[in-house]
């Protein structure tokens, strides 16, 4: 499976750093790696607990000053009108499927398991 992330600014960053290491060879095995430890995580939800129970306390034992609820909110809302004012992406349209000449419908059905979306087709 190929795809395309578009990283926040402080993750590319991160991740160009970890690749001009070689920690990772490209952002693809980057990319590999994270979603090798996403399901080792998924194996053991209460490390996945523990961990965010983790962040959290370091978030309260964090020394800096908070940010007042007022001022997150004038951010967001900021972002949103920002957001709003853009033009959003449009989807690549799907490749259109052409079955190869003489393709009955019987040996197409056969090749998909005789059902389409989820109804059982009785032929």
């Amino acid at each position: 499976m190929t795809f395309k992330v578009f990283l926040p600014e402080s993750i590319a960053n991160w991740l160009r750093k970890k690749i001009g290491t070689g920690v990772f060879h490209d952002p693809s095995e980057a990319a590999f790696v994270a979603f090798q430890d996403l399901m080792e995580l998924d194996r053991h939800p209460q490390v996945r607990r523990q961990l965010l129970r983790t962040m959290l306390q370091a978030s309260i034992d964090d020394p800096r000053p908070s940010i007042p609820s007022d001022k997150v909110l004038s951010r967001f809302r900021a972002r949103e009108k920002r957001y709003a004012r853009t033009k959003p992406p449009r989807p690549q349209p799907l490749p259109k499927y052409r079955p190869s000449r003489g393709a009955k419908l019987g040996s197409l059905l056969a090749q998909f398991g005789r059902e389409a979306n989820g109804v059982d087709l009785d032929i």
